[in-house]
């Protein structure tokens, strides 16, 4: 599938009427399910982040305070250590977020 870029989508463009079909149908299907304007990115490894609505986002890290590692990858019994490495987090707008769901969709990369 072509690289999409809803600002540059024209007459010239090599997306036939099937894909923009599955991208409006995907555009709508986003917008109905993003309410938020902006949402929090809480990286707690250096692979995995959550993308959560931001009120809710800041309610985790609350909790994280007390928060602790079980770690059963040990080779022995499972332990529970300290959190030793930096959970981070970052904003993620809302059209970064719609972008972001669309190149799942679509599976393609959307030009930001």
């Amino acid at each position: 599938m072509a690289s999409y870029d809803p600002n540059k989508l024209d007459e010239d463009s090599n997306i036939n009427i099937n894909e923009l079909e599955k991208i409006e149908n995907a555009r709508i299907l986003i917008e109905k399910e993003t309410q938020q304007e902006c949402y929090l990115v809480i990286k707690i490894s250096w692979s995995d982040k959550l993308v959560l609505p931001y009120d809710d986002g800041v309610k985790i890290i609350k909790h994280l305070k007390y928060a602790q590692l079980l770690d059963s990858h040990s080779g022995g019994f499972p332990v529970i250590t300290p959190i030793s490495s930096n959970i981070t987090c970052e904003m993620l707008s809302r059209r970064d977020y719609i972008n972001y769901k669309m190149s799942s969709l679509l599976e393609t990369k959307i030009e930001t």
